[in-house]
Parts: C-alpha cells; structure tokens; sequence
C-alpha cells in the first residue's frame, strides 16, 4: 500500500519517529514517504493511505495543522490513516481530535499512538543535574518495542480496511479539556514568554527567520527580530536551532543548554539501543532505503538528514 506520512515538527523528535515507523512499514511491503507538512500539496494524497503526525501542545495538535486538516480533499471513498503524536507530559485528547478532523474528510483513522520524547522546554529551562531534566529530557523506555508494536498495528489495521472499512478515533475524557486550558493559559505563557534576540550575540544568519513555521521572526539591520513575541506556536524550533544561542526565552535561558540535534539524536539512539536484541519482525525484514524528502533544523549544516518536535 501506497502511504505517506504528513507531520510537523518543531525540533525533531516528532520527525524522528515518523521516519522510524516509515522504515517499520516499509519493512512490512508498503511503500513510504514521509514529509513535514509545510511541504506536503493536500492534493498529492489522493489515493493514498495517510499517516499524521505531531507534537502535542497544552494536550492538542498544533494550530499549523488547522489549515492543512481543513483543505485536505474529501475522500469519495474512506481512506484508511493513522494518527500518533509526541508528548512530553501527556498527549491529552490530541489523538482523538485529529482522528475527528480526518473522518470530517472521509479519511478513517485506524491505529493511533503517542510516543513519550524528551522535553525541548525542559532541555533548555533546566540544567542537566535538576530532577526535571533528569525526567523529561529523554525518550520513554521501550521505544523501539513500541514503534515495532505500533507498526505492526498499523499494518493489519490496513489489511483490515482493505476488506471493510471501519474506524478507531477513541474517547475523549472529560478531564482533559481543564487540563489543557491550564496547559496552554496558564503553564506554557508562563513558561514561554519575554522572547527576544540577544542582538550582541546575532550573527544575522537568517537561520530562525528562515525556519519559522509561523512566521514570527524577521530581519531588521541585519539582526533577527521578533514580530508577534511568545504569540506563536512555541515550537522551541528557533531557540534550538540558533548557532550563537541568541535566542532567548526569558533571562532564565541565557547561557543555558539547547536542545540541539545532536542530543536529540544521541537521546533517540540510545533508547532504541536498548531491546535491540528483541527488536520485532518488521525491522528484520527491512533492507530497504527510507525517504523522507524535506528538511529538519539541524545546528550543523553538515548533518544532511532530511526531516524536525517537541
């Protein structure tokens, strides 16, 4: 089956996994493509099986997914998806939501999944000896077992609907729209606020502007400057991915540690280090060559993998 996998992601952890369980079900005979939603035509997935992805913020999927939800073609026949996020506290309802907005579409969601990752926030709040970063700065134990599971789910699911089409969204519960006000009212504009550009430490690259996903920076003399403050998506992407550390969140990020690729990638290799040895049939069976068009903000320009989260 032909499918392609849409997701955003904010510094890499939600691209990360989408190109993990793209190889998984290539592994199982499907053919993959997995690419950020900033670069994906809604028109271009006609007759495909689909698969989103997300970071979840204040317990929902981010607003830049609004847009794409809503001008994805209605489907004259269902389609069969599935839907799995990244979460660093919880995943709230977010699963169930996009699940809702794809049925809108005639697109059924089948399987969905979220995967604990670590904390960009808390990479950079935090120094490395306090208990919060200790917690949350890293992927949850078991990946590797889980996104074999989870492919594997996928997979029959697909041969499910194949014989008769049938859907899976799930519940919501009733907590987790209180929690999410206070997520995203109270927790994150109290955590991600005072954005703003170290003009002294600036070298004017255009990295933050360029990389953007909503649009909240520009250049001014020769300086990065932010247009809307912390009203934007609070991807963490800019401050993750300035070279110079310019980018500051408050006073309380000065000369603090980034969540740069390097240790995303490190944290991601480690987890899936562990359990190697019971790695499921899916990743035995691939030998083939993922391909995930796009690019993901890296802080070395020559790490050429294609793909960015949370």
């Amino acid at each position: 089956m032909e499918i392609s996998i849409v997701y955003f992601s904010g510094t890499g952890n939600t691209a990360r996994i989408a190109e993990e369980i793209a190889k998984r079900l290539e592994g199982f005979g499907h053919e993959v493509e997995a690419k950020p939603v900033e670069k994906v035509d809604p028109e271009s997935l006609k007759g495909k099986a689909i698969g989103l992805g997300f970071p979840s913020y204040g317990l929902c999927y981010p607003s830049i997914l609004e847009p794409f939800l809503q001008s994805l073609p209605r489907a004259k026949e269902p389609v069969p998806a599935f839907v799995f996020s990244t979460h660093a506290w919880a995943s709230g309802d977010s699963l169930v939501c996009a699940a809702e907005k794809l049925l809108e579409k005639n697109i059924m969601a089948v399987a969905r999944e979220s995967f604990k990752a670590p904390s960009n926030g808390a990479a950079t709040f935090f120094h490395k000896e306090h208990i919060m970063y200790r917690k949350m700065v890293k992927f949850e134990p078991g990946l590797r077992r889980k996104l074999d599971s989870f492919a594997a789910k996928v997979d029959e699911a697909f041969k499910r609907f194949q014989e008769k089409p049938f859907v899976d969204i799930g519940k919501k519960k009733w907590y987790n729209e209180i929690l999410g006000f206070f997520a995203r009212h109270v927790m994150e504009r109290r955590l991600y606020r005072d954005f703003k550009v170290d003009k002294k430490r600036c070298i004017g690259c255009g990295r933050c502007v360029n990389q953007c996903p909503d649009d909240n920076l520009v250049m001014k003399d020769g300086k990065a400057e932010f247009i809307r403050g912390n009203d934007c998506l609070r991807c963490m992407r800019c401050i993750s991915i300035c070279p110079v550390d310019a980018i500051l969140f408050g006073e309380r990020t000065r000369d603090k540690e980034r969540y740069k690729a390097k240790l995303r990638d490190k944290l991601l290799k480690e987890a899936l280090s562990r359990g190697h040895e019971v790695s499921g049939q899916c990743e035995r069976r691939y030998t083939g060559r993922i391909r995930t068009p796009g690019a993901l903000p890296e802080e070395d320009a020559s790490h050429e993998h294609d793909g960015v989260d949370q």
